[in-house]
């Protein structure tokens, strides 16, 4: 037989598993064709969300929680930190935990400008985090006791694994990695592509 076909399987790091992406034929040609645009843009659908970077997390701190005075109370010189004491409740927690953040590829498109063809991706999202957290100790006010201080301080936790994140820059990495997948899965298929998100 004068044409052959090839079948691509791409591992995606046990996230994505493998992944059917199409059939082509190894004598077409390898410059831009209308033909292979389809093609691509499925395997690139194909692929669908991938988690691409992983933060993890680890955090001892104390979370406190008290009432907000009452207006005419917070008038009374003194009255708004006699409220925030009288009801000030504190707990120590020790938190470890993760948070990845990736890619929806299923809802990739293409552009093609001249020979140039762009495989547009949205942006990348973080994921919601797992975050095991435990309380060593509680403190509870003279005036207030707040029953759900401890679940309180496991939402907190998660908000700081997403700050610490975004400041050790996992979405861009995200991005990076989803780009560099995108490509390659592009060469495999006889096409260079530029990757551009948002």
């Amino acid at each position: 037989m004068d044409r052959s076909r090839k079948v691509l399987l791409l591992a995606t790091g046990g996230v994505a598993g493998a992944v059917l992406v199409g059939v082509l034929n190894r004598n077409e040609p390898t410059n831009v064709s209308d033909r292979k645009l389809p093609l691509v843009l499925r395997g690139v659908q194909a692929l669908g969300t991938l988690h691409t970077a992983r933060h993890t997390y680890e955090n001892v701190f104390e979370y406190s929680t008290s009432r907000q005075p009452l207006q005419w109370v917070a008038m009374v010189p003194g009255g708004a930190e006699l409220v925030r004491t009288g009801t000030r409740n504190v707990v120590l927690v020790s938190a470890t935990g993760e948070i990845e953040a990736g890619v929806d590829l299923a809802r990739a498109t293409v552009e093609r400008s001249g020979d140039t063809v762009t495989v547009r991706l949205p942006k990348p999202q973080l994921f919601e985090p797992k975050v095991d957290a435990k309380v060593h100790w509680q403190k509870s006010a003279v005036f207030w006791r707040d029953d759900n201080i401890a679940l309180k301080a496991v939402r907190d936790a998660e908000d700081r694994i997403k700050e610490a994140s975004l400041r050790q820059h996992i979405l861009e990495t995200a991005a990076d990695v989803a780009g560099k997948r995108v490509k390659s899965l592009a060469r495999d298929m006889g096409m260079d592509v530029s990757v551009a998100f948002g």
